[in-house]
């Protein structure tokens, strides 16, 4: 059965509460400070972004695509060049 996604999404926005908390609002026990530092930790890079710094270079590439088995391939070559 299909549905529609987008008809789904809208009518839950329309038939949400009105009222409530809105954008820019306090809640009690909210610390700017508090949630600044607490993102500011969650965007330091740690360890995972440390093994992307194998990728860290110049880049050859090439691919080849068979259409059919026995044909030739198609091939496609690429460069690229990676900074941080």
């Amino acid at each position: 059965m299909k549905k529609d996604v987008y008809d789904e999404q809208s009518t839950a926005i329309a038939n949400r509460p009105q009222g409530g908390n809105k954008a820019g609002s306090s809640k009690a026990g909210f610390d700017k400070e508090e949630m600044m530092k607490k993102m500011q930790v969650a965007g330091t890079p740690g360890p995972a972004h440390q093994t992307l710094g194998d990728f860290v270079g110049n880049w050859k590439a090439e691919v080849k695509c068979w259409m059919e088995p026995g044909s030739e391939p198609n091939v496609s070559k690429a460069t690229s060049k990676t900074n941080y």
